[in-house]
């Protein structure tokens, strides 16, 4: 990414910063010229999933530990068997954030973890595994997904504060909410490119042309890379000034929100300080925070903390043994535990707020779309049409809400 200058007393992103709560270190090498900002992988079956066939005594048993094991053989027969009715496999190309996302914990277990979707507590999961020791492990790949709005609320509630001032977000607001984010950096990851997707500060011509370069490089970039020592390298020779295809090699790991922060603080960056004192105490609504998602998907920079699973971790590509839902989080996980051989006092500790509910959204959640527009609900749920179809969540799940 550019040298991200922001002004008299603003940070510079940090890259470890805005991704902390992702897993590999990919990262492409940077060039500051000015001062700018698989096919299909076939996995064995664990034990706990390859011996009972569908419709056989495990599925009637009332033992919980077998009745999940049905169920997880269900969803990753109905991922797959959705995969190919939808003909979606080549519509997601393998970038490299797929490993980016994926956390490795003794056995192996291989474990995408999309952003909003429990990673704090998987990462807090992960940190005990690498400390134990299992005698006989069995490997296993497995995804871990929520329903689509619930996410989308959990993301307004940290990234938006719920709706409060900006303002306020400040060191004992950071602590309470264990976010390692500053404030500075939410500002131009988050808040400033909301008030000019709605308008309130004008998007100028360098803004929106160098979010068209830094798209048009990405997409080079995610047709032309391999990874080499956990770097993206480019197989292609191309005519991109390096300062973008830099950019674009960073969107190919880590997010496409690279692309948008780089423009905004390229182009803003000379005016922050009156930007921020004029806008720094804002608060953004549920409906402005939907419409800079649909906003950012137009543009080609949307972000990972809302991108869709099917992007983010490819499962029409990769062969997850697991679909494991947030929702009922402590269970699934203590089996897919049990089954690679960890010991019983290696548990997920959630403090999520959706347990319970497994293909609708939370009642805590329904209150936030309340007021949204038949509209706008409409482009969100298109965002996310393809994982509401392969991990089985309804999608219509507003429709009686009052």
């Amino acid at each position: 990414m550019r040298n991200l200058i922001t002004g008299k007393g603003c940070a510079l992103l940090a890259v470890a910063v805005v991704c902390a709560a992702l897993a590999v270190s990919l990262h492409s090498p940077r060039a500051p010229l000015r001062p700018r900002p698989s096919q299909m992988v076939s996995v064995p079956a664990s034990p706990g999933l390859s011996n009972a066939p569908a419709g056989s005594a495990a599925q009637k048993s009332s033992d919980p530990t077998a009745a999940l094991h049905q169920l997880f053989r269900e969803r990753r027969k109905h991922l797959l068997d959705r995969c190919r009715h939808l003909n979606v496999t080549d519509k997601f190309r393998i970038t490299a954030w797929k490993d980016y996302l994926t956390m490795q914990a003794p056995g192996p277990l291989l474990t995408c973890v999309p952003p909003k979707v429990g990673s704090t507590s998987w990462h807090a999961l992960n940190r005990q595994l690498s400390r134990g020791h299992i005698p006989d492990p069995r490997p296993a790949s497995a995804i871990l997904v929520r329903h689509p709005l619930s996410r989308l609320a959990s993301a307004y509630r940290d990234k938006f504060l719920d709706g409060e001032p900006i303002g306020l977000y400040d060191g004992a607001w950071m602590q309470r909410t264990e976010s390692r984010t500053v404030w500075v950096d939410r500002w131009h990851l988050y808040w400033l490119p909301t008030l000019i997707s709605s308008g309130q500060v004008t998007p100028t011509k360098d803004f929106l042309g160098l979010l068209r370069r830094n798209v048009k490089a990405f997409e080079f970039a995610s047709e032309n890379y391999v990874i080499e020592n956990n770097h993206v390298v480019i197989t292609r020779k191309h005519s991109f000034a390096e300062d973008d295809i830099s950019v674009g090699m960073d969107m190919v790991s880590k997010g496409r929100q690279f692309g948008l922060v780089d423009a905004t603080v390229a182009a803003y960056s000379y005016m922050n300080e009156t930007l921020i004192a004029k806008y720094g105490n804002s608060s953004f609504t549920f409906l402005e925070f939907l419409a800079f998602i649909v906003w950012s998907r137009d543009h080609g920079v949307l972000d990972q903390h809302w991108s869709p699973y099917t992007e983010l971790c490819v499962p029409c590509k990769t062969d997850y043994q697991y679909i494991l839902h947030l929702e009922t989080i402590e269970e699934e996980a203590r089996v897919l535990l049990k089954d690679i051989g960890y010991p019983e006092q290696f548990q997920i500790d959630t403090k999520h707020r959706t347990k319970g509910l497994t293909h609708t959204v939370h009642p805590d959640d329904l209150h936030y779309y309340k007021d949204v527009p038949k509209s706008l609900l409409k482009e969100i749920l298109l965002i996310y049409i393809f994982d509401f179809d392969v991990f089985s969540y309804n999608p219509n799940a507003l429709e009686n809400f009052d």
